[in-house]
């Protein structure tokens, strides 16, 4: 294209163009040497036929551009519409997502005040020897059945500790005041 703008825009010692047997000869010159760009088959046309054709070429490339042109608005105004769309929906999704936590902490939030005031209730009793504590071999046992459904004794979930040094975290004991096990 640089070579184009250069041989065309006017005379260039780069270039040469000559007729030879009806075909218009571009040649790049570079000292003695000369190579041969292209060859442009020559065709004698009136002007009427000239001017019509180069019309014609014009009308054809500008209802393709129009075609391309109402093609990619009419992409645009999908994407724009999906795009607006998308953002409706994520404020809805957001929407109910909130209200889901909402709900989620309504729920959850009385009972972790109620676990909050019965450690209080505990703490402040003091330790306390109760009868369904966990013994050391049911300590290193926990975990395998974490789902058992609490005795017809009612059990109570007390908080013990052993006495002595060797005390690493308190006993626990079952206690259902809330209905939470059954």
């Amino acid at each position: 294209a640089d070579m184009a703008r250069e041989a065309f825009s006017g005379q260039s010692s780069k270039f040469s163009f000559s007729i030879e047997n009806k075909m218009l000869v571009w040649r790049k010159v570079g000292g003695k040497a000369k190579i041969k760009l292209a060859e442009i088959e020559l065709n004698s046309l009136s002007f009427f036929d000239a001017q019509n054709e180069l019309f014609s070429q014009l009308v054809a490339d500008n209802n393709e551009l129009k075609t391309k042109n109402k093609d990619f608005k009419r992409r645009q105004d999908n994407l724009v519409r999906d795009l607006k769309m998308s953002k409706k929906m994520l404020v809805e999704f957001e929407n109910e997502k909130t209200g889901m936590e909402t709900k989620m902490y309504e729920r959850f939030l009385p009972i972790v005040n109620a676990k909050k005031e019965k450690i209080f209730e505990l703490e402040r009793s003091g330790p306390k020897s109760a009868s369904h504590a966990i013994s050391e071999d049911e300590e290193e046992d926990y975990g395998s059945a974490t789902d058992e459904e609490p005795d017809q004794s009612g059990a109570a979930m007390d908080i013990t500790e052993e006495a002595g040094p060797s005390s690493k975290r308190p006993k626990l004991a079952f206690d259902d005041s809330l209905g939470l096990l059954e």
